[in-house]
């Protein structure tokens, strides 16, 4: 008598044990790839972060210091700068340090629009750093017309203070380059200011030519003045690495 088929399968496995694990192995296989493509699935989906912005409204951050309500924002603090370093001021940095402020120095025999340290206008860019023995000082130069304003603005004594230690006069006057120097190797810094005018008439007649402004702390005065005999030795250049090149040269800058 024939057996039934499923005896003969048992009997196969009986001829050897090794058989059983093989069936074992082959019954699993498809749950356990079920299993690793289930969990790759969840590690495939993508955690999500809520990141809460703390930056005020646009609205809110130009001048103004509160907002609606018992909420206050507080004003905008200028970074301290490190030592001999320089940051650029845009025209409203400069208006919001010159809003409050003593003028200890206006230009001699200047009308009321030049003797105004708050600038309409920038005539080159604002520096912000170390001037004389302020450390925290800032210069810019109105445009205006004859010609510029060279201001210096520091806090000295509680209140910010500002100094206008020179008025030119040249029509086509043109600020060019302002850097920073200790010339004195003394700790105080002098501004030097590069300008072109162009004197004479004609296409022949007019010619351009270059100076520099060197701007320096009296203390005995209390002012920044301008130190004419080492500018008299920088007539003619025209570029601020000349300028330095000149002052090497010359012993005032080592």
């Amino acid at each position: 008598m024939r057996r039934p088929g499923f005896f003969i399968f048992f009997d196969f496995l009986a001829e050897d044990p090794m058989r059983h694990h093989l069936l074992l192995s082959l019954a699993l296989f498809p749950i356990l790839l079920a299993a690793c493509d289930s969990k790759a699935k969840v590690d495939a989906v993508p955690t999500q972060t809520t990141v809460t912005s703390t930056t005020a409204p646009e609205s809110q951050q130009a001048g103004s210091d509160s907002l609606s309500g018992d909420l206050k924002v507080p004003v905008k603090q200028e970074p301290a700068l490190a030592k001999g370093t320089y940051a650029k001021l845009t025209l409203e940095d400069v208006r919001a340090r010159a809003v409050r402020l003593k003028v200890a120095h206006p230009p001699e025999g200047a009308g009321d629009e030049r003797t105004n340290p708050i600038p309409g206008k920038l005539a080159h860019e604002a520096f912000r750093g170390r001037i004389g023995p302020f450390p925290d000082a800032s210069i810019h130069v109105n445009s205006l017309t004859p010609g510029p304003v060279i201001w210096i603005l520091a806090e000295q004594d509680g209140a910010m203070h500002a100094w206008s230690p020179t008025v030119d006069d040249y029509v086509e006057n043109e600020v060019q380059a302002i850097f920073f120097e200790d010339l004195g190797q003394d700790g105080s810094v002098e501004a030097l200011v590069l300008y072109r005018y162009m004197l004479g008439a004609g296409p022949q007649g007019a010619q351009d030519l270059f100076d520099t402004l060197v701007l320096e702390w009296d203390a005995e005065q209390g002012i920044f003045t301008h130190n004419e005999e080492i500018s008299q030795t920088l007539h003619g250049m025209e570029t601020a690495s000349q300028v330095k090149a000149s002052l090497k040269k010359s012993g005032h800058l080592r």
